[in-house]
This record gives structure tokens, C-alpha cells and sequence, in this order.
């Protein structure tokens, strides 16, 4: 049995993924601008959480995905 999502759930879901897609490409933004120095381990770790994070908020308003 799946849960149903509410109104203001489905917003705050929303929400959080404009929130989380704006840090992604801010990321990858970074990364691009400091690529071959030091820190590009941290920014691609973040990136790859990032992802992940999108994926699951999108997975609890669409489950097909």
C-alpha cells in the first residue's frame, strides 16, 4: 500500500528539490571552475549526494521512477 502524498507535502517536496537542483548545478559549476586543484574529491562527493537526494525526493512524488 502506498502512502498518499498531501498538498502541502507534494509543495514542501517541491521545494526542497528547487533547493537541492540549485545547489547541484552550483556544484558542478564549481567543479568545473577549480577542476585539477585539490578540493575536487569534496565537490564530487557532494555532487554525487546531491544526485542522490534529488532522485529520492523525486522518487516519493512519482514512485514509478
Amino acid at each position: 500500500m502506498t502512502h498518499q502524498l498531501t498538498f502541502y507535502e507534494v509543495l514542501k517536496i517541491n521545494e526542497l528539490l528547487a533547493f537541492q537542483t540549485t545547489s547541484l548545478i552550483k556544484s558542478k559549476l564549481f567543479l568545473e571552475t577549480v577542476k585539477g586543484k585539490t578540493n575536487t574529491c569534496l565537490l564530487e562527493r557532494d555532487i554525487d549526494l546531491s544526485t542522490q537526494e534529488i532522485k529520492n525526493l523525486r522518487s516519493l512524488l512519482c514512485p514509478a521512477f
